[in-house]
């Protein structure tokens, strides 16, 4: 389990790099650790060495090891595709959740939660048939609908740019997000400025850091591959 905390030393010191290099505050980014199908003792070893975050995609499985883990100090994010029937799973104990992805979704989330839940929209940024988010071309009205009827926390946006070995590939999803957040603040005026951009993960982080991520979503970088 010493590797773990030695990927997470590497992985900060590459983060503050590139940081550094685009005049940003690597303090400015949470790394989140995507710990799916992974066991407690790795999410312990993880604690153990500072990591703070950490990232789930299925709900049975966040809400197993969150009620293993409820004495640790831990900051869940859901991560996942979120079904409305597995919302009582999640609502009630993350404190981020990154999908979502219709306002049908917000109103159980706002129901089930026991608190103001922090979340961002998830976008449909390459328009890929088989992934979930808001397309883009109905995501201002879908954020008008979430602000205005719902006292959920929106954050900001996240994304899963199409896959590529390339990680300069990405480069162009993550600069439309941010402009897409961009757009949103100055078209809604929230009454709280959305601030939040997840986006990067293993293969790609560095190119999202550059391009204004403020959440980073590693899995193999840290836990090493499944």
């Amino acid at each position: 389990m010493d590797e773990i905390a030695n990927k997470i030393l590497r992985t900060k010191e590459a983060l503050s790099i590139v940081c550094h290099n685009c005049g940003r505050d690597p303090s400015s980014v949470r790394l989140i650790a995507v710990s799916k199908k992974k066991s407690i003792a790795h999410i312990q070893a993880a604690l153990k060495a500072g990591q703070i975050d950490f990232g789930e995609n299925y709900a049975q499985e966040f809400r197993d090891k969150q009620t293993e883990l409820a004495s640790q100090k831990i900051v869940w994010h859901f991560i996942g595709h979120l079904q409305k029937n597995k919302v009582k799973y999640i609502a009630p104990h993350a404190e981020w959740i990154h999908t979502l992805d219709s306002f049908e979704l917000a109103q159980v989330l706002e129901q089930k939660a026991s608190r103001n839940l922090k979340v961002l929209l998830q976008v449909n940024i390459g328009d890929e048939e088989k992934k979930s988010g808001i397309a883009e071309k109905n995501l201002l009205n879908v954020a008008a609908q979430i602000f205005s009827h719902t006292t959920l926390e929106v954050r900001g946006l996240m994304c899963i740019p199409p896959f590529s070995e390339k990680p300069e590939d990405s480069r162009p999803y993550f600069v439309r997000l941010r402009k897409l957040l961009d757009e949103l603040n100055l078209k809604l005026k929230p009454k709280t400025e959305m601030t939040e951009l997840s986006m990067g993960m293993s293969h790609d982080y560095q190119i999202a850091l550059e391009e204004g991520a403020s959440m980073i979503r590693l899995g193999s970088a840290i836990f090493g591959e499944r």
